[in-house]
Protein backbone atom coordinates (compact mmCIF):
# COMPACT_ATOMS: atom_id res chain seq x y z
CA UNK A 1 0.00 0.00 0.00
CA UNK A 2 1.59 3.41 -1.31
CA UNK A 3 -0.14 6.80 -0.31
CA UNK A 4 0.59 9.05 -3.54
CA UNK A 5 3.44 10.96 -3.81
CA UNK A 6 1.60 14.64 -4.47
CA UNK A 7 -0.28 14.17 -1.24
CA UNK A 8 2.64 13.57 0.99
CA UNK A 9 3.48 17.17 1.70
CA UNK A 10 -0.53 18.01 2.61
CA UNK A 11 -0.76 15.07 4.40
CA UNK A 12 3.02 15.36 6.76
CA UNK A 13 2.13 18.65 7.24
CA UNK A 14 -1.41 18.05 8.52
CA UNK A 15 -0.32 15.22 10.73
CA UNK A 16 2.91 17.00 12.04
CA UNK A 17 0.10 20.22 13.08
CA UNK A 18 -1.89 17.61 14.77
CA UNK A 19 0.02 15.00 16.29
CA UNK A 20 -1.38 12.10 14.08
CA UNK A 21 0.51 9.78 11.80
CA UNK A 22 0.91 10.27 8.04
CA UNK A 23 -1.97 7.55 8.11
CA UNK A 24 -4.03 10.15 9.91
CA UNK A 25 -6.95 7.45 9.56
CA UNK A 26 -5.34 5.11 11.64
CA UNK A 27 -5.15 7.28 14.95
CA UNK A 28 -6.89 6.10 17.54
CA UNK A 29 -9.03 9.47 18.51
CA UNK A 30 -12.26 9.87 16.19
CA UNK A 31 -12.25 13.59 17.12
CA UNK A 32 -8.30 14.45 16.21
CA UNK A 33 -9.26 12.39 12.68
CA UNK A 34 -11.92 15.18 12.75
CA UNK A 35 -10.07 17.84 12.64
CA UNK A 36 -7.07 16.46 10.72
CA UNK A 37 -9.26 15.50 7.81
CA UNK A 38 -11.12 19.10 7.97
CA UNK A 39 -7.61 20.46 8.03
CA UNK A 40 -6.40 17.88 5.36
CA UNK A 41 -9.84 19.50 2.96
CA UNK A 42 -8.46 22.95 3.39
CA UNK A 43 -5.09 22.37 2.36
CA UNK A 44 -5.35 20.32 -0.64
CA UNK A 45 -7.77 23.05 -1.43
CA UNK A 46 -5.20 25.61 -0.37
CA UNK A 47 -2.73 24.10 -1.97
CA UNK A 48 -4.61 23.22 -5.41
CA UNK A 49 -3.54 19.81 -5.56
CA UNK A 50 -5.54 17.94 -8.40
CA UNK A 51 -7.89 15.31 -7.46
CA UNK A 52 -8.37 14.35 -10.19
CA UNK A 53 -4.96 11.92 -10.13
CA UNK A 54 -5.21 11.00 -6.96
CA UNK A 55 -7.84 8.26 -5.37
CA UNK A 56 -10.77 8.77 -5.40
CA UNK A 57 -11.09 9.32 -1.43
CA UNK A 58 -8.94 12.54 -1.27
CA UNK A 59 -11.53 14.14 -3.48
CA UNK A 60 -14.65 12.95 -1.54
CA UNK A 61 -12.93 14.34 1.68
CA UNK A 62 -12.12 17.49 -0.01
CA UNK A 63 -15.80 18.24 -1.13
CA UNK A 64 -17.44 16.87 2.22
CA UNK A 65 -15.09 18.45 4.83
CA UNK A 66 -14.59 21.56 2.89
CA UNK A 67 -18.11 21.68 2.80
CA UNK A 68 -19.19 20.98 6.11
CA UNK A 69 -16.41 23.25 7.50
CA UNK A 70 -17.81 26.32 5.26
CA UNK A 71 -21.51 25.53 6.97
CA UNK A 72 -20.30 25.76 10.29
CA UNK A 73 -18.92 28.97 9.68
CA UNK A 74 -20.94 30.83 7.06
CA UNK A 75 -24.17 28.83 7.43
CA UNK A 76 -26.24 29.16 3.88
CA UNK A 77 -23.10 31.46 2.66
CA UNK A 78 -21.51 28.31 2.50
CA UNK A 79 -23.37 27.92 -1.23
CA UNK A 80 -21.39 30.90 -2.65
CA UNK A 81 -18.13 28.81 -1.98
CA UNK A 82 -19.45 25.77 -3.09
CA UNK A 83 -18.39 23.87 -6.55
CA UNK A 84 -21.56 22.80 -8.60
CA UNK A 85 -24.09 21.52 -6.04
CA UNK A 86 -24.16 18.33 -7.86
CA UNK A 87 -20.49 17.72 -6.68
CA UNK A 88 -21.52 17.98 -3.25
CA UNK A 89 -24.79 16.08 -3.73
CA UNK A 90 -22.88 13.21 -5.53
CA UNK A 91 -19.94 12.84 -3.00
CA UNK A 92 -22.60 12.37 0.13
CA UNK A 93 -24.98 9.76 -1.82
CA UNK A 94 -21.21 7.75 -2.86
CA UNK A 95 -20.63 7.90 1.23
CA UNK A 96 -23.48 6.58 2.09
CA UNK A 97 -25.62 9.76 2.99
CA UNK A 98 -28.41 9.48 0.37
CA UNK A 99 -30.44 11.82 3.15
CA UNK A 100 -28.41 14.40 3.13
CA UNK A 101 -27.48 14.30 -0.23
CA UNK A 102 -31.47 15.17 -0.96
CA UNK A 103 -31.74 17.64 2.12
CA UNK A 104 -28.62 19.83 0.32
CA UNK A 105 -29.97 19.60 -3.26
CA UNK A 106 -33.11 20.66 -2.16
CA UNK A 107 -31.77 23.48 -0.09
CA UNK A 108 -29.43 24.50 -3.10
CA UNK A 109 -32.78 24.52 -4.99
CA UNK A 110 -33.96 27.17 -2.30
CA UNK A 111 -31.09 29.13 -2.58
CA UNK A 112 -30.84 29.63 -5.71
CA UNK A 113 -34.38 30.87 -5.95
CA UNK A 114 -33.61 33.89 -3.09
CA UNK A 115 -29.81 33.32 -1.68
CA UNK A 116 -30.98 36.04 1.52
CA UNK A 117 -33.98 34.17 2.51
CA UNK A 118 -32.03 31.83 5.53
CA UNK A 119 -35.43 30.67 6.25
CA UNK A 120 -36.80 29.43 3.25
CA UNK A 121 -33.16 27.77 2.84
CA UNK A 122 -33.62 25.98 6.22
CA UNK A 123 -36.97 24.92 5.79
CA UNK A 124 -36.11 22.94 2.79
CA UNK A 125 -33.32 21.57 3.61
CA UNK A 126 -35.20 20.38 7.01
CA UNK A 127 -38.19 19.03 4.84
CA UNK A 128 -37.21 15.76 5.64
CA UNK A 129 -34.87 14.95 8.65
CA UNK A 130 -32.66 11.34 8.51
CA UNK A 131 -30.46 9.56 10.44
CA UNK A 132 -27.52 11.93 10.14
CA UNK A 133 -29.06 15.19 10.22
CA UNK A 134 -27.21 16.57 13.30
CA UNK A 135 -23.58 17.83 11.93
CA UNK A 136 -21.62 15.90 14.63
CA UNK A 137 -23.39 12.56 13.73
CA UNK A 138 -22.34 13.03 9.88
CA UNK A 139 -19.67 14.31 10.85
CA UNK A 140 -18.97 10.81 12.98
CA UNK A 141 -20.66 9.19 10.14
CA UNK A 142 -17.52 10.84 7.39
CA UNK A 143 -14.88 9.61 9.81
CA UNK A 144 -15.81 6.28 10.37
CA UNK A 145 -16.61 5.93 6.53
CA UNK A 146 -12.82 7.18 5.60
CA UNK A 147 -11.22 5.13 7.95
CA UNK A 148 -13.29 1.94 7.38
CA UNK A 149 -12.14 2.54 3.50
CA UNK A 150 -9.24 3.94 4.21
CA UNK A 151 -7.41 1.00 1.97
CA UNK A 152 -9.45 1.63 -1.12
CA UNK A 153 -10.10 5.39 -0.75
CA UNK A 154 -6.62 6.99 0.22
CA UNK A 155 -3.74 4.29 -1.28
CA UNK A 156 -2.41 3.86 -4.77
CA UNK A 157 -3.63 0.25 -6.52
CA UNK A 158 -0.22 -1.32 -7.65
CA UNK A 159 -0.96 -3.41 -11.04
CA UNK A 160 0.74 -6.80 -10.37
CA UNK A 161 2.69 -7.50 -13.92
Amino acid sequence: MKLPDQILPVLRKVSSDHSLPIELWKASNGNRIMAAFSDLAMKIDLVDIDVQGLPKGYGLLKVLFRWETECQFGGWNAFDWAPETATIVNAYSEVGLQGEAKAIARAADAWLKSPDDYDAITTAYSTETHEHSVDIDRLEYLVDYFCRNAEELFYETTVST
